[in-house]
């Protein structure tokens, strides 16, 4: 068997190592482009909930004005039927 020299193992194995270390740092450049890639999403989605944040707080206070004023449509409605009722019945006596 052929006994290789030191030096030419030792450069080989700085060859090897420099070709991992490459392939590392190209891979944490990929991974960090993806992050921010990621970053810039979580951003616009960010935002997109805080404007669905705020028209959901104001239909909420719609909501809640509408559900008033329907209360007091139903009470205004519950006095007029009160008050047709009432007149019915006097109507009613009044023919006797």
């Amino acid at each position: 068997m052929e006994n290789v020299s030191p030096d030419k193992t030792a450069l080989k194995r700085s060859r090897v190592t420099a070709l991992v270390f490459a392939a590392l740092t190209i891979l944490s450049l990929l991974l960090l482009v993806y992050a921010f890639i990621q970053k810039a999403e979580s951003e616009r989605l960010m935002s997109e909930v805080n404007e669905c944040k705020k028209n959901y707080e104001e239909v909420a206070g719609q909501l809640e004005q509408e559900k008033v004023r329907a209360e007091e449509n139903f009470k205004r409605a519950e006095e007029v039927y009160a008050q047709a009722k009432a007149l019915e019945e006097q109507a009613k006596q009044n023919r006797k």
